[in-house]
């Protein structure tokens, strides 16, 4: 009876550490010309379907990139981004 018990214990372990469900993340995209001018767009959500939650964390992550124009003109795109 006690490895019986022992067995279900483990194996409900083992099912609830590689747990694998869906999770939203959601961005915030902010852009910030060189004029000083800033456009903030709509919030966008992209579902991660059956991963661990380890997972979608280390994919839904803040960023910021530069890109410069040919006349050189600099423009910062952020993106603000939270595990839901």
């Amino acid at each position: 009876m006690k490895k019986i018990t022992f067995i279900v214990l483990l194996i409900s372990a083992i099912n609830f550490c590689s747990c694998k469900k869906d999770y939203n993340c959601e961005c915030t995209k902010t852009t910030l010309y060189a004029s000083g001018n800033s456009k903030l767009e709509p919030a966008e959500t992209v579902t991660y379907q059956k991963i661990k939650k380890s997972e979608a964390k280390s994919i839904c992550q803040n960023s910021i990139a530069e890109t410069t124009n040919g006349s050189g003109v600099t423009t910062i795109i952020s993106n603000n981004c939270k595990l839901k």
